[in-house]
């Protein structure tokens, strides 16, 4: 058996452990979140309404010439339809 002081000084050493753990785990939880949502804040498709006018990103690029000069995007195209909150049917530019 161990002595009572021994114990208790155990215990509190455990206590101790336990509560420096849960707020080190806490801090990193939230730290781990909030670089989640920074990642995440311009990563996530923008909300279009019918009739704005887009961009097309062009994933038609002649790899075998520079791509300095090459057009990156297409446009501007007209949405005609939402299907889903990230997926728009535009209309064909005129």
């Amino acid at each position: 058996m161990l002595h009572s002081s021994i114990s208790q000084t155990l215990l509190d050493r455990e206590a101790n452990f336990k509560k420096v753990y849960n707020t080190t785990y806490r801090r990193c939880r939230d730290i781990a979140d909030r670089s989640y949502e920074q990642r995440n804040r311009h990563k996530l498709g923008q909300q279009l309404t019918v009739g704005q006018k887009v961009l097309k990103e062009n994933h038609s690029l002649d790899l075998s010439k520079s791509q300095k000069l090459s057009q990156l995007r297409t446009g501007p195209y007209t949405v005609t339809k939402k299907i889903t909150n990230t997926i728009y049917e535009i209309q064909p530019k005129s």
